[in-house]
């Protein structure tokens, strides 16, 4: 429901348009936890070029997405680390540089 309003309006306007499009967003499942999908679209057109159809193919990425919020997090910890001295803990030259 909270990413209903810009998908299907951005996917109205690329379909209106005759582009193909793609959107990651996330989809409420009948069991109350979301999930994310890749929701890919192609424009079929007659030989004038109109739109005649549009033909998609939704993937459920949720697992990716899981992955790419853990390796955020890792980065910025990593980031923490690097300013650091191992040993002591104490800030060190990069972060005095930073």
């Amino acid at each position: 429901p909270d990413d209903r309003a810009w998908v299907v309006d951005y996917c109205i306007a690329k379909s209106m348009e005759g582009t193909d499009h793609e959107a990651d967003y996330r989809a409420l499942h009948k069991d109350g936890n979301y999930v994310w999908i890749r929701d890919f679209v192609h424009v079929i057109r007659h030989a004038d070029g109109r739109a005649e159809s549009l033909l998609g193919f939704m993937f459920d990425i949720s697992e990716r997405k899981k992955t790419e919020e853990k390796l955020v997090v890792l980065q910025k910890e990593l980031e923490e680390l690097s300013f650091k001295d191992g040993l002591t803990g104490v800030s060190n030259r990069r972060m005095f540089d930073r």
